[in-house]
């Protein structure tokens, strides 16, 4: 390949990291607005206040009033809404180099965004619609990423 060949790839390659990295980072969104969903939905009652925010995972969003009724822990809720957090931030670290990891992550927040449709909360079935969009462009920049580098 030629040096202009070779520069048309990388600005190709280039353009197409930032789209895969934008996809990705609504991940990180989710992650971030799921633990502050966790702690006005668990801390907040405490004091009397009862706040819904429906901008962070579906299934949190489902588990904190369940898992507290459940067991009246506090602490106990927290832990259990960990866990679909810190999956979601296991797949988000893998989504930039893993067609699979990324495929794994969009099916699980469809899924994730059956919760609001479900409800239906049009809040935060608003914000996993803008995010499908994004993280599907992201994962088709990632596949395109992974052709290009292919020796042909």
């Amino acid at each position: 390949m030629d040096n202009a060949a070779l520069a048309a790839q990388q600005k190709t390659l280039d353009a197409l990291r930032k789209r895969m990295n934008g996809g990705v980072s609504w991940f990180s969104w989710f992650i971030g607005l799921s633990i502050l969903q966790t702690i006005l939905q668990t801390g907040l009652p405490v004091f009397g206040i009862e706040m819904p925010f429906s901008l962070g995972l579906g299934i949190t969003f489902l588990l904190i009033p369940f898992v507290y009724e459940l067991t009246g822990s506090f602490a106990l809720t927290i832990l259990l809404n960990a866990v679909p957090i810190a999956v979601l931030a296991v797949i988000a670290g893998a989504a930039r180099k893993s067609l699979a990891a990324y495929g794994l992550g969009i099916a699980l927040m469809m899924a994730d965004f059956g919760v609001y449709i479900a409800m239906p909360d049009w809040i935060g079935i608003g914000f996993h619609a803008v995010a499908l969009v994004f993280f599907v462009r992201g994962f088709l920049a990632l596949r395109d990423m992974q052709r290009l580098r292919e020796p042909r």
